[in-house]
């Protein structure tokens, strides 16, 4: 009892000491309340000596964090890691060491902190605590943590300050990847109706969701509208916030991007291709298959592209000529499964003979070129590019396209050729 007696006298001395040094300068009348924290943070440092250390930590870390730069982030996680071990049942340190791994793509490292920091956390719901909840979601889902990242993200998106729509994309993002379809379309309706900046990738989820739940009239249309806002480029699909979740997410994406709002089976064909070869344990395997037997049925090709020129054309007479010839020129490019060729042709017609009385200005050759426009494998040999281009070129030219039948006329077009 007595120690104890004697222990407080020595906090309480340590305390008027602290205080001696806090009222150097006279206590201001006019602002007690700044008063009054000045007397509690002295019975604070007084009571619990290492906080004071901790909080200069988080500080500290706090100010290299926002310098951004790679030396600076590392430095930062060190000073947090001595502020845990000071107090490892405070959440500031925590918090700040998980938002540093987020932004360093660290995801499960992410998820333990944020983790950490919500159970140290006060039961206070506030924006910031939105804001954890949403990033501590990000980082489980992105983790492989499927069923946590659910849980932890509905309670952020059920926040009334939860950031726009964002926690509730993240949500049926999450929910895509559990296979609970019909639970991931009500909460990306949700986020729609936000009309925030993420709307662009809302539509693509909602279009992923619908066509694995065989609604390809409803994944259609929320494709067509993500892209509308995005054209010419998906590139929400290309360059997302954050990474997609599952590997070939995005090829699948793209594929349905390709077959939907920017038509073109070509490309489609070999993003579904391109996803069953990285995703070959997928569940969504099944539907990915299906699509490329529906596309395995066009005739191709579907897209003939005018180029330039001054001549009339019948752009459904040349796709019929080159229909004719598909499957021969698709033989050429079976060595090059992963690539996609485009294909430009001109074609014009009589000349005028030579007149000293009118200006007669130069047109195109008669010409065939090859470009490889989409390769989806690495290391695709030029020389097997090449032995396709000197392969089709003569099936192109004997394909019958049609003639400009008026002087000094010429077109060009161009299509895809892929391999069978």
């Amino acid at each position: 009892m007595w120690r104890s007696i004697a222990a407080l006298f020595v906090v309480a001395a340590a305390a008027s000491a602290a205080h001696a040094q806090s009222t150097r300068y006279p206590p201001d009348p006019k602002d007690p309340d700044r008063e009054a924290a000045r007397h509690s943070k002295v019975w604070e440092d007084a009571l619990d000596p290492e906080r004071a250390p901790y909080d200069d930590l988080v500080r500290t870390a706090q100010r290299l964090k926002d310098d951004n730069t790679p030396k600076d982030r590392q430095d930062a996680i060190a000073h947090l890691d001595t502020a845990v071990k000071l107090m490892p049942n405070r959440p500031e340190a925590y918090a700040l060491r998980g938002e540093l791994r987020l932004a360093m793509r660290d995801y499960a490292a992410c998820a333990d902190d944020l983790a950490a920091a919500e159970a140290h956390e006060p039961s206070d719901e506030n924006i910031d605590r939105a804001r954890e909840r949403l990033e501590l979601g990000v980082c489980e889902a992105r983790a492989g943590r499927f069923p946590e990242a659910e849980r932890t993200l509905a309670r952020a998106a059920s926040m009334q300050s939860a950031r726009g729509g964002e926690a509730w994309l993240r949500l049926g993002e999450v929910r895509i990847a559990l296979g609970k379809l019909d639970e991931a379309i009500g909460a990306l309706d949700t986020a729609a109706e936000t009309g925030d900046s993420t709307a662009p990738f809302t539509h693509y989820l909602l279009a992923l969701a619908y066509d694995r739940a065989r609604l390809p009239g409803d994944a259609a249309d929320h494709m067509i509208e993500g892209f509308r806002s995005e054209r010419p480029s998906f590139s929400a699909i290309e360059n997302p916030i954050q990474p997609l979740l599952g590997v070939g997410e995005r090829e699948y994406m793209l594929a349905l991007g390709y077959l939907y709002a920017q038509p073109r089976p070509e490309y489609a064909l070999l993003y579904f291709r391109r996803f069953i070869a990285l995703a070959p344990q997928s569940p969504w395997r099944r539907r990915a298959e299906e699509h490329l037997r529906e596309l395995a049925a066009v005739e191709l090709p579907q897209t003939v592209n005018r180029q330039g020129g001054n001549a009339a054309i019948d752009v459904d007479a040349v796709r019929g000529a080159l229909a004719k010839v598909m499957p021969q020129i698709r033989s050429c490019m079976a060595k090059l499964p992963a690539t996609v060729l485009e294909v430009k042709v001109t074609r014009d017609g009589p000349r005028s003979p030579p007149s000293r009385d009118r200006a007669r200005y130069p047109l195109p050759a008669q010409a065939i070129s090859v470009q490889d426009t989409l390769e989806l494998a690495d290391g695709v040999a030029r020389d097997e590019i090449d032995a396709a281009q000197r392969c089709l070129e003569p099936l192109v030219d004997r394909a019958g396209l049609p003639v400009p039948k008026d002087r000094d006329t010429y077109y060009a077009v161009s299509f895809y050729a892929i391999s069978p």
